[in-house]
């Protein structure tokens, strides 16, 4: 399942407001990359945008889609299955969340999360 989907932009404060003129409204702030803010549509609330503030060296748009796992367990099968993520399942202690990173072939951002 599809848990959020990231964007860097030059000012998350904007780019929220523009967004709530299509229905979505703040759940979280973090100081991440930068500072972040979470949005969501009341319509559909367990699909996040996140909104990262744009930093040196990073372009402007899409950063990563993140898929939402049960837990450790299922993040050990994929990496038994040969996927090759950059970092290590580790806690975010911002949003309380696990998460790691794998980057494809084309150079997208694929990210896992999981509580």
């Amino acid at each position: 399942m599809l848990d959020h989907i990231c964007f860097n932009v030059k000012d998350v404060e904007k780019t929220a407001e523009l967004l709530s003129h299509f229905g979505y409204v703040e759940k979280r702030r973090t100081p991440h990359h930068g500072g972040s803010i979470e949005v969501y549509c009341k319509e559909q609330p367990d699909l996040v945008i996140e909104l990262m503030t744009q930093r040196e060296g990073d372009f402007a748009g899409f950063n990563h889609a993140c898929f939402l796992l049960s837990g450790k367990e299922e993040y050990d099968e994929l990496v038994a299955q040969g996927l090759n993520f950059k970092g290590n399942y580790h806690f975010v202690e911002d949003s309380g969340r696990y998460v790691d990173n794998l980057v494809d072939e084309d150079g997208i951002k694929w990210q896992i999360t999981a509580d």
